[in-house]
């Protein structure tokens, strides 16, 4: 057993509180205060020890073990003082689905391009020795059809955010113009099929379901112990950062989260009270800006601008708010004359 040789628990690894004594018993331990990361799992290992030298006087005795690496040393959890901060985003480079905050020193993250920047993919941030990230890099930016381009009014019409509507998202150039047809005071509109906005995922909730594999309706179990404290919805985001996150597992005793994958709800494990399970509806991209305007819009867009040209160009026009400049962005004016294919 290992009871008389106990783990070296400290400030930064402390007891889970489920830690076996017999041999082959294994635990994972927690990161302590100051500390985030998942600590390697340990295990009571045997060997044996002759005080005398005589074969005939040796005995067993327990000794903690890193299941990962063999040793006796703990890995996994990481100071806090030790990760870069979230990164200083642009109008080029964009915070990704998973946040960079809390990444250690030599850890990376990718960022998102933004709208019209999306040609090349952007490279991966390194947090380096000072806590500061490295350079971005990686987005280019991408050319826009013929026949469209940015908006900057080049003087003419004062538009400005009375007199638009807020944008709707799923349209094509048709149905926006029809959508303009139908507004009372609509008298032009704008279109881009550049333009998107991205749903959340959302999910299902079976209340007092427990699951993990096998027999209860996962096949992956992600984290066997589980994190706490969560919340419900902390857990959800916990997931959301997850790709092979599937659904998840809310305790509310202990406020403990654990992720599964490959989750089947009608296999799960009813009548498990306090135990809630939450199964992922990915989110989706929805394509088609449409936006309409109480008044005239410029027949003519310019084009060939840069993002920052134009974001400079439409910072000097009074009255012509930033939001106007959108690259690839089509541009129709009553009568609604749509380009051709």
């Amino acid at each position: 057993m290992c009871s008389t040789i106990s783990p070296a628990w400290n400030s930064q690894y402390q007891d889970p509180g489920n830690c076996g004594t017999g041999r082959g018993s294994t635990c994972r331990p927690v990161c302590g205060s100051g500390y985030t990361g998942t600590a390697a799992e340990i295990r009571c290992d045997y060997s044996y020890t002759s005080p005398s030298g005589n074969c005939g006087n040796c005995r067993p005795y327990g000794q903690w073990k890193n299941v990962e690496t063999g040793g006796t040393a703990f890995t996994g959890c990481t100071e806090v003082a030790n990760l870069c901060g979230e990164p200083l985003y642009n109008d080029i480079y964009l915070a990704p689905g998973a946040a960079c905050s809390g990444t250690a020193v030599g850890g990376t993250c990718t960022p998102a391009c933004a709208n019209g920047w999306t040609a090349t993919p952007a490279e991966p941030l390194t947090c380096q020795s000072d806590l500061t990230w490295s350079s971005f890099g990686g987005c280019a930016q991408s050319a826009c059809p013929s026949g469209f381009g940015t908006y900057d009014t080049d003087g003419g019409g004062s538009i400005t955010s009375s007199t638009m509507v807020a944008p709707t998202f799923g349209l094509s150039a048709n149905e926006c113009a029809a959508a303009c047809s139908n507004q009372a005071g609509c008298q032009s509109f704008m279109h881009s099929s550049y333009s998107c906005e991205v749903l959340p995922n959302t999910y299902d909730e079976y209340l007092d379901t427990n699951t993990y594999a096998p027999p209860c309706g996962a096949d992956v179990n992600i984290d066997g112990n589980g994190v706490s404290p969560y919340t419900a919805e902390s857990c959800k985001i916990r997931c959301d950062e997850d790709d092979n996150c599937d659904c998840l597992i809310f305790r509310e005793s202990d406020a403990r989260c654990w992720k599964r994958g490959d989750c089947t709800p009608s296999a799960f494990c009813d009548g498990t009270l306090g135990y809630h399970t939450y199964v992922k509806i990915p989110g989706s991209t929805n394509c088609g800006e449409c936006r309409l305007f109480a008044s005239a819009l410029p027949a003519s867009p310019t084009t060939g601008k840069t993002l920052p040209a134009c974001t400079s160009l439409c910072n000097s026009l009074s009255g012509h708010p930033l939001f106007f400049c959108l690259l690839c962005a089509p541009i129709f004016s009553a009568p609604f004359s749509l380009p051709n294919p």
